[in-house]
């Protein structure tokens, strides 16, 4: 009878132990977060390497846009490692340092690129079909936001992202 307590009482002291723990490093996980003044969405945990898509239609050429960026090493903030859209020829956006520039059917696609990026702004305009797209899934600001809402987007430890 005593071994049994002595073991119960083991288990108990090990899964507060555990449990304590988790507690007190979950705020400290870094996570990739959707933040406008009045909401703010989990995207997923921001590990280094992990992608990040935003997509939108064009305000001018009413096309769509994709953009690829991935969580940099230091997971604390964001590299642009691409770009792919549709566009009539006006403004198309490639510096050749950038990376490569190649044509995927009717799209332009700009790939290698590595651009540091600490955070994002970008704001939900009419039609836009602004989505952000992680390994979590997908997050349609269109849907949830009024046009004209500011969206930042960034990495932060979970518990502290206001």
């Amino acid at each position: 009878m005593r071994r049994t307590a002595m073991i119960a009482a083991a288990i108990v002291v090990l899964l507060v132990a555990g449990c304590l723990g988790w507690v007190l490093t979950a705020g400290s996980v870094p996570t990739m977060y959707a933040l406008t003044a009045s909401r703010c969405d989990v995207l997923g945990p921001a590990e280094a390497g992990a992608e990040l898509e935003i997509r939108f239609r064009h305000s001018v050429q009413q096309t769509m846009v994709t953009e690829y960026l991935a969580v940099n090493p230091r997971a604390d903030g964001f590299v642009l490692t691409g770009t792919k859209y549709r566009s009539y020829g006006v403004g198309l956006p490639f510096l050749p340092e950038e990376g490569t520039f190649t044509r995927d059917g009717d799209d332009f696609v700009l790939t290698g690129m590595h651009r540091e990026l600490p955070s994002l702004r970008v704001g939900v305009g009419v039609g836009t079909q602004l989505t952000l797209t992680t390994a979590q899934g997908s997050l349609e600001l269109f849907r949830i936001y009024p046009a004209g809402t500011a969206v930042r987007i960034g990495i932060a430890p979970y518990g502290k992202v206001r």
